[in-house]
């Protein structure tokens, strides 16, 4: 994913397979605040854009924390699901969905506060990232 992806996303949300626990959450963190800080360094981002962006990605990565801890706890009940001699199928399902529903609230934060950065970007700046979108999707 590229650095303007995560601008337009403040954070990616494919952090799910950065490994496991606290060490998985720190390398995402660190990985999402070098990505946003070069992709503002780029824009010529003021200090308060840098600022906002900063305070936005922390807030995502509140959401993604928890998501991280709840999917060990899928990838727990998961492992004790097959190592069972019949596995539930139902509470396989809502196992899954309930970690669907963890990625969505990220995912649905994400994008607010992509929303919210966008009105703090000049339209030079949005331009800017634009172009290197539409570079990325070709």
């Amino acid at each position: 994913m590229s650095k303007w992806m995560l601008i337009v996303g403040v954070l990616g949300v494919g952090a799910m397979g950065c490994g496991r626990g606290a060490d998985r959450a720190e390398r995402m963190e660190k990985m999402a605040q070098w990505r946003v800080d070069d992709a503002m360094s780029e824009l010529d981002a003021t200090p308060a854009q840098k600022d906002k962006a900063k305070a936005l990605t922390n807030e995502v990565l509140v959401e993604a924390r928890s998501m991280l801890k709840q999917s060990d706890a899928s990838r727990e009940a998961l492992l004790t699901e097959w190592k069972s001699t019949k596995p539930d199928r139902i509470k396989v399902r809502a196992i899954i969905d309930t970690q669907l529903e963890a990625l969505r609230t990220v995912a649905y934060k994400a994008a607010d506060s992509a929303i919210e950065l966008h009105a703090t970007l000049t339209p030079e700046q949005r331009e800017k990232v634009s172009k290197r979108l539409e570079q990325r999707h070709r």
